[in-house]
């Protein structure tokens, strides 16, 4: 039965060849799911193999190899932003080609302002019905023309109402 999947030689022969000449980087593969601590595994979720290094310039990727980037790619993932702790973050969504470039992330319980946030929800719930349970807390980011837009509308109706500057509230 064909998977689908290709490879980049013919055979394992070929592929030991290339490595051995150094025309080719060593698969992760060996490596997935020994332990490597969550800010140096795979992007994409549901792997838990160590990001790939270039042995050449040393750098860190945020996948392990081309074929979990492609596939990123192609499922509208993003790695979480850098400098985010990555165990706040269960994965990010990217808007689509060709409009304005906003995030979406699904925080995880262990985010700062998870719990926060569903307490607001909760709280407020005022419908007859039973409070339901929350799932998944986004977070979504939107483009620096639209962010400057709202931050230009929100300072002028604050100086026209008299609203206190910096208040903020999730929307639910």
């Amino acid at each position: 039965a064909t998977t689908g999947r290709v490879h980049d030689f013919c055979g394992l022969t070929h592929a030991q060849e290339a490595v051995a000449l150094g025309l080719h980087p060593p698969s992760n593969r060996p490596h997935q799911g020994q332990g490597s601590s969550n800010s140096h595994v795979c992007a994409l979720p549901g792997c838990s193999a160590p990001r790939y290094i270039d042995p050449r310039t040393g750098i860190e990727h945020d996948y392990c190899g081309r074929t979990h980037a492609v596939s990123a790619r192609q499922r509208g993932l993003v790695p979480p932003s850098s400098g985010m702790d990555p165990s706040w973050v269960n994965r990010v969504f990217r808007g689509r080609a060709g409009e304005p470039d906003y995030t979406l992330s699904e925080l995880t319980n262990a985010h700062p302002k998870y719990a926060g946030i569903k307490l607001q929800f909760t709280s407020s719930w005022e419908h007859p019905t039973a409070v339901p349970t929350v799932l998944r807390v986004l977070q979504v980011r939107n483009a620096q023309q639209v962010l400057a837009r709202y931050t230009a509308r929100k300072l002028e109706l604050e100086h026209r109402l008299g609203s206190p500057a910096g208040a903020n509230e999730e929307r639910l």
